[in-house]
């Protein structure tokens, strides 16, 4: 029978093999018999290693037992797990596309750090197989994007004119009268002038209104810099000759339509000389008809033209009030004496509440 220990092992189990005891059953009788001890057989089967005496491997499930201690064995237990997969194991795991290995895997090659293949539309170029990628927002006809394909878009430099993202292309031939081109961001080498689209009466709020009128409109076309457009206009004391320091400070360096053409080679030559072209083109780059006008009261030297005729301050729009205006430009076949006589400046007086073609000059500072 089982021995009082046994009932708190788990799984124990009855020797087996125990050599019987030989008594000869007489009064001297030590229980010895023929005095060799009895030796159990060597335990060699479930519960041992078998190669380590007195060691035992449980490969049963344990199940508690009740209050008494006692407990029971069932199933069978191993003691081994699957290793977890990690990324960069070299080994391709469930969920991952590819794996090279830590030093392998690498988001600018095929087998990227998260092991996928390498694709357009990632978000991580592939170095010798794309030449950018910006993921969701790849577009074909973006300009400075990335197109589907993980090719460089409509870009400068890229030796096509984009008219709705740049100011010229530096690969263009060069054009007579036309200011150059910076290849590094395809603008104008150029202060920018322009007349506005829009009309006004003479209120314009003052010179501040003029020039605030004269940024929203740059801002509106998508002009670079466009906070610092002013309006080429005079309240009888100060004028553009004095209002446009930075351009003042610019010698030699050109002013030009929305088109390229340049119009004086500096603020110097154009209030000495005139202007070469006239300027006629908007911010939007339309140019247009003659008979049209600018609010200007500006002398052809940049000077104030008058100290009564600015629409009070150009702060009222009176049929009683007047203010000097300019013609944008000639009528066929004037233009050499609409030049000489600076009417793109200085050519009539009108009524403050003269419209609908009553525009603004405007000039980068």
């Amino acid at each position: 029978m089982f021995s009082a220990a046994c009932a708190m092992l788990v799984a124990c189990q009855e020797p087996t093999g125990v050599a019987s005891q030989t008594s000869k059953g007489g009064p001297n009788d030590d229980g010895a018999g023929d005095g060799s001890p009895s030796t159990p057989a060597p335990t060699t089967g479930p519960g041992s290693t078998g190669d380590d005496p007195g060691s035992t491997a449980f490969t049963g499930t344990s199940v508690a037992g009740d209050d008494t201690g006692t407990a029971t064995a069932t199933g069978e237990l191993t003691g081994t797990t699957d290793a977890p997969a990690i990324c960069g194991d070299g080994v391709v795991d469930p969920g991952e596309s590819c794996d090279e290995s830590f030093a392998g895997n690498n988001d600018a090659g095929a087998c990227t750090q998260g092991c996928k293949t390498a694709s357009c539309g990632d978000g991580l170029v592939w170095a010798g197989h794309e030449a950018c990628d910006q993921g969701p927002d790849n577009n074909d006809v973006k300009w400075g994007g990335c197109t589907t394909t993980c090719e460089l878009g409509p870009r400068c430099g890229d030796g096509a004119f984009q008219p709705g993202d740049e100011e010229c292309d530096a690969s263009a031939p060069p054009v007579e009268g036309t200011v150059g081109c910076d290849p590094d961001s395809c603008r104008f080498q150029a202060r920018v002038a322009f007349v506005t689209s829009a009309e006004f009466t003479g209120q314009l709020g003052g010179l501040a209104g003029a020039d605030a009128a004269c940024a929203a409109a740059a801002a509106a076309a998508g002009l670079d810099n466009a906070p610092a457009f002013m309006a080429w206009i005079s309240d009888g004391k100060v004028a553009p000759a004095t209002r446009l320091v930075k351009g003042a400070q610019a010698i030699g360096y050109p002013y030009a339509r929305r088109d390229g053409k340049r119009l004086a080679y500096d603020l110097k030559s154009l209030t000495s000389d005139g202007i070469e072209v006239p300027l006629d083109i908007t911010e939007f780059g339309v140019t247009l008809p003659p008979l049209h006008y600018a609010w200007t009261n500006v002398h052809v030297h940049g000077e104030p033209f008058s100290q009564a005729d600015h629409c009070q301050g150009w702060t009222s729009q009176s049929f009683k009030d007047t203010a000097r205006t300019g013609q944008v430009s000639p009528l066929p076949g004037e233009l050499l004496t609409w030049q000489q006589n600076g009417l793109w400046t200085s050519y009539a007086a009108q009524a403050c509440n003269f419209k609908p073609s009553s525009h603004l000059y405007c000039f980068e500072n």
